[in-house]
């Protein structure tokens, strides 16, 4: 092969970075298969992304393989010389993970930090009952204070406490060494994608971390109804929602997750109980004051902090897996919240952090989603009422004018120097740009203006009603109902927009092909999302198409959404196939 490798992206040797890095058509963790045959005839492995643009010593000088390949047996690693479907292609086959063997936990203080990292990521993912707290996992529970489990975990269950224990295990050994191990706590949630779902949703549902029953609302407890290890919910989950946002008022069934529980002195004397319940359900668990609490969320910040981080290779693909888990947009609520509650002096500098984690995710040029969540502030700008335990939109008056009280004053406070420090002004100062639009043109702390979102092809919105309508089953969650209703026109299309290509449609995605005139074979035929949804500047007119490629092919077609639907479990699964242990995919 004439050039067998990528040009590695340059060096500043003055700041001591490389970069920009280009952008590759899979991230890391994203599964794939190899071909380990030739070029005319192809054996596919399947395997799972390691690393981008890897490098070793006998490469040819300024070159690099744009990924380096983790096969499914657990122990061959390869590098993939070519970024095309001749080399690498995406595959729709989970990882498969062994838990008969070795249950998660059980870490050594004294493992490597790479092999430390990836073992606590595990820890968050494994099944209930495949988990054991018995190492330096069960030692950070030390830092929550004395006799937590009869405080403020005593209220988890035990994916909570899992979850938890995995968060705090991390934030310790990015404090012990925060330059050596970032990368490598990076690299093991990157590999992991599903761990993002867990982190959005520990954010926006974290349990009751109270830490005694002295407590001024010790008679509340809640939970979170879902399974909070599985809660990055496939499309076609069990929490579709059944109430619908029309721009002012929720209609419908109420289905949010957080189940609260008060509990209130009864009258003497009526049926001999001493408390009568009384429940509600809440878009998120109500904001905590406890240290454990602030302790276990600052960590978990520091970690949405290092996926937020666009200076590692491969942030555009980690950026788009971030802004698409189904817990996301609660997560983003829950920062905003905490944004907002910076006059109340909580510890461990709380509000700061979380509106740092804010900016960096909306001044990513890959993640527009979140600058349009922040437009939308009369959905998100809510506030907790404490006598009634519950959130409530903000008053009349200050939805009137956004910048006089909650996430908005705050933002205008640290702009105009009120409250902060210059760091804060200045990420304040991306989010309120954000927030008012027409932001393709500001300075921003030497970060690239935001890009205007180009002009979205006509049959957008068609193409998500009939992709749905082909899917049945499949509906929007609560929070992309919410998204949907409170954007503007053009907002609004990107959004759609960004639902398909990230949602339903992402890379690897099994669909089924149905309802093509021309190829009339190809219907029935389950296939796979075979790369990115790419456009050129004038394609805005055209009709929306992805590339799908159908199990057994090796080419992909252009199609249109309303020619696929989302496999189920009933649909034939993917067959991968492949042998071999070659040094790289030729």
């Amino acid at each position: 092969m004439s050039e067998p490798y990528i040009p590695l992206p340059p060096m500043d040797h003055v700041t001591r970075t490389v970069g920009p890095f280009p952008t590759l058509r899979f991230g890391v963790g994203d599964r794939v298969e190899c071909n380990m045959g030739s070029t005319s005839e192809k054996e596919w492995t399947l395997g799972t992304v390691e690393r981008l643009f890897y490098r070793e010593r006998n490469f040819p000088s300024g070159m690099c393989a744009p990924y380096q390949v983790l096969l499914d047996d657990g122990t061959s690693l390869i590098y993939a010389t070519h970024d095309n479907d001749h080399f690498i292609r995406a595959s729709a086959e989970p990882p498969k993970r062994d838990w008969s063997g070795r249950p998660a936990g059980m870490i050594d203080p004294r493992m490597p930090p790479e092999m430390k990292a990836e073992r606590y990521v595990e820890l968050a993912l494994a099944p209930s009952g495949q988990a054991m707290l018995m190492g330096e996992e069960a030692m950070v529970f030390d830092s929550m204070g004395s006799g937590p489990m009869d405080g403020p975990l005593g209220n988890c269950n035990a994916d909570e406490l899992e979850v938890i224990a995995s968060i705090m295990g991390l934030s310790r050994m990015l404090d012990a060494n925060p330059d050596s191990v970032a990368i490598q706590i990076t690299l093991a949630m990157q590999r992991s994608p599903a761990f993002f779902g867990v982190l959005c949703s520990f954010i926006a549902y974290t349990p009751d971390l109270r830490e005694n029953e002295n407590d001024a609302k010790a008679h509340t407890r809640w939970g979170f109804e879902g399974d909070l290890k599985g809660s990055d919910w496939p499309v076609e989950g069990d929490y579709a929602p059944q109430q619908v946002y029309d721009g002012t008022n929720y209609k419908g069934e109420q289905c949010f997750p957080v189940r609260l529980c008060e509990f209130t002195p009864e009258t003497p004397g009526e049926g001999g109980a001493p408390f009568k319940c009384v429940e509600r359900y809440l878009e998120l668990s109500p904001p905590q004051r406890s240290k454990s609490y602030f302790r276990v969320m600052s960590g978990a910040l520091e970690l949405l902090g290092l996926i937020a981080d666009v200076q590692w290779p491969g942030s555009d693909q980690t950026f788009r897996r971030l802004c698409a888990c189904a817990s996301f947009v609660p997560c983003v609520q829950r920062l905003m919240e905490l944004v907002a509650r910076w006059d109340e002096a909580v510890p461990y500098s709380m509000p700061a952090f979380a509106l740092r984690v804010l900016a960096n995710l909306c001044g990513s040029v890959a993640a527009p989603r979140v600058r349009w969540l922040v437009r939308a502030w009369h959905v998100f700008e809510r506030r907790y009422d404490a006598a009634a335990a519950q959130w409530e939109k903000v008053p009349a008056d200050i939805a009137a004018d956004p910048r006089a009280g909650g996430f908005f004053g705050v933002l205008s406070r640290c702009t105009t120097g009120g409250l902060g420090d210059a760091d804060d002004a200045r990420n304040a100062r991306v989010l309120m740009v954000a927030a008012q639009g027409g932001a393709s043109a500001i300075e921003r702390c030497g970060r690239p203006a935001f890009p205007a979102l180009p002009p979205p092809p006509p049959d957008v919105e068609a193409c998500l009603d009939e992709l749905l309508a082909a899917s049945g089953g499949v509906a929007l969650s609560d929070a992309d109902t919410d998204e949907l209703a409170c954007a503007d026109d053009l907002a609004r299309n990107a959004a759609i927009l960004f639902l398909l290509d990230s949602r339903f449609l992402p890379t690897g995605r099994r669909v089924v092909v149905h309802g093509v005139v021309s190829r009339p074979d190809l219907n029935g035929a389950v296939a796979v999302v075979a790369a990115p949804r790419t456009r050129a500047p004038g394609d805005h007119a055209k009709p929306l198409r992805y590339p799908v490629r159908p199990l057994g092919a090796e080419d992909a077609l252009m199609l249109r959404p309303r020619n696929l639907r989302l496999a189920g479990s009933g649909d034939a699964p993917c067959q991968g196939k492949g042998r071999g242990r070659k040094k790289r995919a030729s």
